[in-house]
């Protein structure tokens, strides 16, 4: 079966055509993303966060070039012009797409935060845990 298999990088396939502009789009954004968090292990939970965050990324850029596009032509006063509900929707769509993709790149964050990146992480993780389970105790203890 031609055009299924697994995608580079670890991209879930979010699109029937990820060769079309909007997967090549899709593919920049996601490529980014990783590279600014450092995701290049695969994790299968990062990967698919990643791509819903490059999704409303992507999704908030449309609405917002859509958005410009109608104070565009209602500025230029020629042909038919969008009313100024159209504006508004287009105006509340393009808000509530940057509002939803601040807040999954912000979790993505989150995720990338919470999770050892080396041993030596891991292992400082662990210490500091087992000092304040150390400290945790002696308080108790002396009371």
């Amino acid at each position: 079966m031609g055009g299924r298999r697994r995608l580079r990088r670890g991209l879930p396939r979010l699109l029937s055509n990820h060769s079309s502009v909007l997967g090549k789009a899709l593919r920049r954004e996601y490529d980014g993303l990783c590279r600014a968090l450092g995701l290049h292990d695969g994790d299968a939970l990062l990967c698919g966060e990643a791509a819903a965050a490059a999704m409303t990324r992507l999704r908030a850029a449309q609405s917002a070039a859509t958005w410009a596009e109608l104070v565009e032509r209602q500025r230029r006063g020629r042909g038919r012009r969008p009313s100024a509900q159209q504006l508004e929707r287009a105006r509340r769509a393009a808000a509530l797409d940057a509002q939803d993709s601040r807040a999954a790149t912000d979790r993505l964050r989150e995720l990338v935060a919470e999770r050892p990146r080396t041993p030596a992480d891991l292992l400082a993780r662990a210490q500091a845990a087992m000092r304040a389970d150390a400290v945790a105790h002696e308080v108790s203890d002396g009371e």
